[in-house]
């Protein structure tokens, strides 16, 4: 009976957990509008969003969903949020930022399909913050950490501007055809794995970007795989597949550790150098046979079983026909 109660009591508490959790999130039940503030946790309503950009958004706010708060959770719950019009004057979307993070920390960003915008996922100096199952397309750029970006009357870049974005980690998202399918601008110790990004210029960009990880992504189908440059230091590129690119991996005026990738059909498979000399360690090869590859045919090999095969035949038939004979 005792062990019973306690069964109820435990089952009882689990109910009262997730009906918290459930009441503390606001759950919409319609398309968010441009400049929707997100100041607790959401859960949109799954729908496909045509998002028009607003005149009326305020200075430095060029975002379609902001966050305005720190320690919460956005899911879109499979929400695509579709950026509406395009600049043609400057070749891109009218939006700026589909999904918009200045500074707050501890935010995830899940479960979006963000397109047709500028920045795509934007989040500045939100450290210790998650993006991750999301799906980024037709932008600008796909998925950007920054480090430097303000407002004073323009967006601009200013090195002084730091601390720089940490702890970051930006995983299982599917990005394509984006120019900068994820891009790392000042943003240091963040991790970014398990992504596939493909159609792109670059499958992922670093600049000024040091002590990150990336590692366990699919590069795909773009200009430059993975591209390492100014002062990206210290980065981890390892355990990634980079498949059908122009080129693999360029490092250029950067130091990193680079190993244990997978290059497979790219017009350029190895590692491109040029100032500084990135460490090369078990860097694994088409001639390798890593999985994709089909066997390379012996046809001599062939040939010759042929003719074996042709004067075995030839030799029963004339020994059935000589027996026939007598």
């Amino acid at each position: 009976m005792a062990r019973k109660k306690i069964i109820l009591i435990f089952f009882i508490f689990l109910f009262t957990i997730f009906f918290q959790i459930k009441v503390q999130a606001k759950i919409w039940s319609e398309c968010p509008t441009d400049n929707t503030y997100i100041t607790e946790n959401t859960v949109f309503s799954g729908d496909f969003c045509n998002i028009e950009d607003s005149t009326k958004r305020k200075p430095g706010e060029e975002g379609a969903i902001i966050i305005k708060a720190s320690n919460i959770i956005l899911d879109c719950n499979g929400t695509t949020l579709n950026g509406t019009g395009f600049n043609e004057t400057l070749d891109r979307p009218n939006f700026r930022f589909g999904i918009f993070n200045m500074g707050y920390e501890n935010v995830t960003i899940k479960n979006c399909i963000v397109q047709n915008f500028f920045d795509g996922i934007l989040s500045v100096k939100a450290n210790n913050s998650k993006v991750f199952n999301n799906v980024v397309k037709g932008c600008q750029n796909g998925i950007v950490l920054d480090g430097v970006l303000h407002y004073q009357e323009k967006w601009e870049r200013t090195e002084e501007h730091i601390p720089t974005p940490t702890n970051m980690k930006i995983f299982n998202n599917t990005l394509i055809s984006n120019s900068q399918n994820i891009n790392l601008l000042y943003a240091d110790n963040n991790e970014i794995f398990n992504n596939n990004a493909s159609l792109g210029v670059h499958g992922i960009q670093t600049e000024n970007s040091s002590n990150n990880k990336i590692f366990n992504n699919i590069f795909m189908a773009n200009d430059g795989g993975i591209y390492l440059w100014d002062n990206s230091d210290d980065n981890g590129v390892f355990d990634n597949k980079i498949i059908s690119n122009k080129v693999g991996i360029l490092s250029e005026n950067s130091r990193n550790n680079i190993f244990n990738n997978i290059f497979l059909k790219n017009k350029e498979d190895r590692v491109i150098k040029d100032f500084y000399r990135s460490s090369e360690k078990g860097i694994k090869k088409e001639s390798e046979n890593v999985g994709e590859e089909s066997p390379k045919v012996d046809y001599v090999l062939v040939i010759l079983l042929i003719v074996m095969t042709t004067l075995i035949v030839i030799l029963i038939i004339n020994y059935f026909s000589a027996r026939k004979c007598q």
